[in-house]
């Protein structure tokens, strides 16, 4: 159903679009000039409707788990840290498969500005946004004050995308290219319009940290791999299946290696987390310079504010990712260290010790 609305939501996006310009047209046409704003298509009823169901089929979801996990006795934290353990891998795998690791979200430029002794209004919007394997940017064009046209705020599928290793991010304004990012040399047009470029040693060494965080967090998502078969087979041992007994010495190896494995994944994916802080804040400080320099520039001087460069949702995922993991863990060790590996389900303890004195006696 996820997929469903998330394809019609990519295919209905430049018919949306391609309505809204058609509307400007009629409305300028309509009032002579004095009204040419379009009219955004935004999630009707049925769209809310939608995300609605999703969310009910999620916390149905939620509400049997948890019914499962307490009706099972003491394994039913061991059904919790499954639980945790996979949101936490959901969000780490999400924050690596989107390029929003920083960004600068959705900004929106309004003024007016002076032209040849007149006053120009202007609207646009920009984003930057980069992650572990590309950079993106819009707009790719700022038409002409003289000529200035609305051009609406970006969707997912605007942003114009490259890869960190031929990376060569321009904006055209008034009919000239301007780098915004390049990882190798600086663009002339830059320095003719005194436009200041990003040094190349900070862009090469953000895209370094991406590289390691990316192969950092990749190593953290593969240690949980045991983490789940151990846990299954605690699960299999203690609760669904008695016949599968193990030992106690089976018991604790299976608990301690997969509490050591979930450390080993935190602290995999504290060190992606931190190699990135320290090594993007550069480029964060010097694309809010360049950005500042290429609004003013579009804007006849009139707006240098640039781009605020901050957390993006990918990061934001990834410290939910962290959260998760660190909640599974916490609950693993409860499991480990404070209750009774005799009170479970097992084989060897279906005959509680007063049963067997009674039957002594």
């Amino acid at each position: 159903y996820t997929t469903g609305l998330r394809y019609a939501s990519a295919e209905c996006h430049d018919y949306n679009q391609e309505l809204a310009l058609t509307q400007s047209s009629i409305w300028n046409a309509t009032t002579n000039g004095a009204d040419n704003s379009d009219s955004s298509m935004e999630i009707g009823a049925s769209g809310y409707l939608g995300i609605g169901t999703i969310a009910c089929g999620i916390g149905a979801l939620l509400f049997y788990a948890l019914f499962f996990f307490f009706s099972t006795g003491s394994s039913w934290l061991l059904f919790l840290v499954l639980f945790q353990g996979s949101i936490s891998v959901g969000f780490a795998i999400a924050s690596l498969s989107f390029h929003s690791w920083y960004w600068s979200s959705i900004e929106k430029h309004q003024g007016t500005a002076s032209l040849l002794g007149e006053d120009r209004s202007y609207t646009f919007y920009t984003l930057i946004s980069y992650g572990v394997s590309k950079f993106c940017w819009y707009p790719r064009f700022i038409p002409q004050l003289s000529s200035f046209q609305n051009i609406g705020v970006p969707g997912y599928d605007d942003l114009r995308c490259e890869n960190w290793a031929n990376l060569n991010a321009q904006i055209n304004i008034d009919g000239t290219d301007y780098t915004l990012l390049a990882c190798t040399g600086e663009a002339a047009s830059n320095q003719v319009a005194n436009i200041s470029s990003v040094a190349t040693s900070a862009c090469h060494k953000c895209q370094l940290a991406m590289l390691d965080a990316e192969g950092l967090a990749s190593v953290a998502i593969v240690l949980t791999a045991p983490v789940v078969a151990f846990t299954i087979a605690l699960v299999l041992g203690d609760a669904i299946c008695p016949s599968a007994c193990y030992g106690e010495r089976a018991h604790k190896f299976l608990t301690y290696s997969s509490i050591a494995a979930i450390c080993a994944s935190i602290i995999f994916y504290l060190s992606a987390l931190a190699t990135v802080a320290d090594q993007c804040d550069e480029l964060n400080s010097e694309l809010k310079t360049t950005t500042a320099d290429l609004w003013s520039l579009a804007t006849n001087g009139d707006d240098s504010e640039g781009a605020e460069m901050g957390l993006g949702p990918s990061a934001i995922s990834a410290i939910l990712a962290l959260l998760f993991g660190t909640l599974a863990l916490l609950t693993f060790m409860y499991f480990a260290c404070c209750t009774d590996v005799a009170q479970s389900y097992r084989v060897e303890d279906l005959n509680p010790p007063s049963v067997a004195n009674d039957k002594k006696k």
